[in-house]
């Protein structure tokens, strides 16, 4: 599955330079804008070797989004994100 994550340190610097910039009643979508598999994040975990885990694979319900990245193209000519 691919997502897009956003660390909660960019969500804050967003969130606080959406509140000085006085924008008002905008749809925006707080992302990344950047389609990271979850196997990605999996082999980055392996290799820092800081946690043991074990990985169990297992089907995704047919309903499953298999990819969801959202556009923040109107958040960047909002506060240049």
């Amino acid at each position: 599955m691919i997502r897009d994550y956003l660390l909660i340190d960019d969500l804050i610097v967003a969130l606080s330079d959406l509140r000085l910039s006085q924008t008002t009643n905008e749809t925006l979508n707080i992302s990344s804008g950047r389609a990271v598999a979850i196997s990605e994040i999996v082999d980055q975990l392996k290799t820092t070797k800081r946690v043991q885990f074990e990985i169990l694979e297992v089907e995704a319900p047919k309903e499953t989004l298999l990819k969801s990245v959202l556009s923040c193209k109107k958040l960047e000519e909002t506060i240049s994100w």
